[in-house]
């Protein structure tokens, strides 16, 4: 019998106690210790530090005290769950359509795709549509730090005398 993580573990260890009733009840001798012992091998890993403490304690646990401290286990673990929330930008796309059709007596609006889209050749892949890389025409490089055109920011000097400036470039004539 092993613990699911379904109810409390206040239940689980409460059905194995009913059950090694059942057990002596069908003269099948099962004492507390062995008990506690098959309900701490139960429990799954995240219980392991409860685990640990009862093998170091030199005082065995009875039923009960097996119950609380199980009880108390559990909502340490329930309060000590954490959220993980990855956020993820991707890259933004303009989608060029073309309207084809007017909407007319409540029917939706029918969108064409372009020609420069049309004539790119599409990788379908299960149900999903591959855009091929080089999408958009080549437009005029802008540069994010000085917003001029022709260049890329890691070609721009204001940009290099800037890193300079903070300390996180060296100049190429300063030497140490």
């Amino acid at each position: 019998m092993k613990f699911d993580g379904e109810g409390s573990v206040r239940e689980h260890i409460l059905k194995m106690v009913d059950l090694a009733q059942k057990l002596k009840d069908l003269e099948v001798p099962m004492t507390d210790q062995f008990l506690v012992h098959m309900a701490l091998n139960s429990l799954p890993p995240k219980y392991g530090q409860l685990k640990v403490s009862y093998n170091t304690q030199k005082d065995k646990w009875g039923i009960d005290e097996l119950i609380t401290m199980c009880a108390q286990e559990e909502d340490r673990l329930k309060s000590d769950k954490s959220v993980d929330v990855n956020f993820v930008q991707g890259e933004k796309r303009k989608r060029d359509f073309t309207q084809s059709s007017t909407v007319a007596a409540g029917k939706k609006k029918k969108k064409e795709i372009s020609s420069t889209f049309k004539n790119t050749n599409i990788i379908s892949k299960g149900s999903h549509k591959i855009k091929p890389v080089n999408f958009e025409p080549e437009k005029e490089k802008e540069c994010y730090f000085c917003k001029e055109t022709g260049h890329l920011r890691k070609n721009c000097n204001g940009f290099k005398n800037w890193l300079v400036k903070k300390g996180l470039l060296k100049n190429k004539g300063d030497k140490q």
